[in-house]
């Protein structure tokens, strides 16, 4: 294990072969974040954060090339945090007692975010951000303008897309995002399992390609395809517009009273109240003749 202070800008560590395994284990203190030594051909650098604030020894991996980079810590009263700047091409991982990661500088790399709850990554618009998570996170994305996001088991992913435009999950699990109403396009590269997306305010979901949509809040949803739509709170005024008045077949379940439901744009609507519920007002309108409005175990007032 190399101590703190052994890696400083300058330093050259190479070796020519890609594929043997090489690995590197530093400790990293505050005093070693400003530091870029060069590193090309060890496969794994290993970095051992020996600070209770963790985010105080950055890694800097602009000199990095060919690594997994994995940051991890035993000290005693550490919080969790660990960031790597200028990732590039490099993959990081989260290790051991990392809850929050940040990563900054991703282009082709992948970002492991191991056991962290939090996870920060800024990457290139134009590169996509890939991103493995293990099971529930709050995922920040910044700068990119794609992401794909392997699932390695169930999880619940909150995600601030911020300027990501398609997102594609992968993986065999089930999983649920939550704050991808600003993703246009969202691909299911699921092999087992679903996938579930939660929409909020005016989303438009025609290029979801999800298995259920799931509405907690007030929402209007337009161009509403296969997918059903799942209401999972009481007391909502919901508005679904099918994509296509000839075609569109669109599906509202409940199992709670809501305040409204209204759908448009179908050829066929269908609510299906899963418990005893009230709903308020229902409408289903501008449905294409000879077509027909189907409602299955409804209490109305």
């Amino acid at each position: 294990m190399a101590a703190s202070g052994a890696l400083q800008t300058g330093d050259l560590i190479v070796d020519a072969s890609s594929t043997d395994s090489d690995t590197l284990n530093v400790v990293f203190k505050s005093a070693d974040a400003g530091q870029s030594a060069t590193i090309n051909g060890i496969e794994n650098v290993n970095v051992s954060i020996d600070e209770f604030a963790g985010a105080t020894a950055a890694f800097n991996a602009v000199n990095v090339r060919g690594a997994t980079i994995t940051l991890s810590s035993e000290k005693l009263g550490f919080n969790g945090a660990a960031v790597v700047n200028n990732a590039g091409g490099n993959n990081v991982t989260a290790g051991t007692n990392v809850t929050s990661l940040t990563v900054t500088g991703l282009t082709t790399g992948v970002v492991n975010t191991g056991s962290a709850t939090t996870a920060n990554v800024t990457g290139s618009a134009a590169q996509a951000a890939n991103v493995t998570v293990n099971g529930d996170v709050a995922l920040t994305l910044t700068t990119a303008t794609a992401a794909v996001i392997e699932a390695t088991a169930a999880a619940d992913i909150s995600l601030t897309p911020n300027a990501v435009t398609k997102l594609t999950i992968n993986g065999a699990n089930d999983v649920t995002v939550t704050g991808a109403a600003t993703a246009t396009e969202i691909v299911n590269g699921l092999t087992a399992g679903s996938l579930t997306a939660v929409a909020a305010g005016t989303t438009d979901v025609e290029k979801w390609d999800v298995d259920t949509i799931e509405v907690g809040a007030a929402a209007t949803l337009t161009n509403v395809g296969l997918a059903p739509v799942e209401l999972t709170a009481a007391a909502l005024a919901v508005s679904a517009a099918g994509k296509s008045a000839t075609e569109s077949n669109v599906v509202v379940s409940t199992a709670s009273s809501q305040t409204s439901i209204t759908v448009t744009n179908a050829k066929t609507a269908a609510v299906n109240v899963n418990a005893a519920a009230t709903i308020t007002t229902l409408l289903s309108v501008l449905l294409t003749p000879p077509s027909t409005s189907l409602v299955t175990q409804l209490s109305l007032t």
